[in-house]
């Protein structure tokens, strides 16, 4: 067996400490891709399944009472000051009925009754005269009678906090290797 600094490369004891470092990396990588995809997609779960509610309740307001019952429903909604959700319903001829916005900020799907899934973002104003961009996911539809509505949530909460857990997966991952790394250095 030839000598010299790097030797011990070709030892048993390397090869089983090297094979110990690649698994732990492996499984701190897996961990953490699971941790991040089970924290989001529940996040993401949760704000759909809560549009989903929201939209299913002004709709059997609609259904209902029409108009003057989902007006009804939409200004007891809007009069909330701290609300996850914004709302915007306009007559067939794009006038404002009920809403937080200046306008519909995107357009529905010509289909009666057919709700179109958007992403869209809107400025507000802020604290101090600043501006606030809001990132908004929302189901909008055009109604039986030619008005529209749409429902929406405000993703910013969201968008911190998927923000914030990728940040740590990304601090952690390289720690979690490095760690292995050394580990299987000083195990050789």
């Amino acid at each position: 067996m030839k000598s010299g600094p790097f030797a011990f490369v070709r030892t048993t004891t390397f090869r089983l400490a090297l094979v110990y470092s690649i698994l732990f990396a492996l499984f701190s990588a897996g961990l953490l891709a699971y941790l991040f995809q089970a924290t989001v997609g529940e996040m993401r779960a949760e704000s759909k399944t809560r549009l989903e509610a929201e939209f299913r309740t002004l709709a059997v307001a609609w259904n209902t009472g029409g108009p003057t019952r989902l007006e009804q429903s939409l200004l007891e909604r809007v009069l909330v000051d701290l609300r996850d959700f914004t709302y915007q319903f306009e007559d067939a001829n794009g006038r404002t009925i009920v809403g937080d916005m200046p306008r519909m900020p995107v357009e529905p799907l010509e289909d009666f009754g057919t709700p179109r899934v958007v992403t869209f973002e809107i400025e507000r104003p802020g604290p101090e005269g600043g501006a606030n961009i809001t990132t908004i996911e929302a189901r909008i539809v055009k109604l039986g009678d030619g008005s529209v509505l749409l429902v929406g949530i405000k993703m910013d909460e969201r968008i911190r906090q998927v923000n914030r857990i990728t940040r740590v997966v990304a601090t952690a991952a390289p720690i979690g290797f490095l760690l292995a790394l050394i580990g299987g250095f000083f195990s050789a």
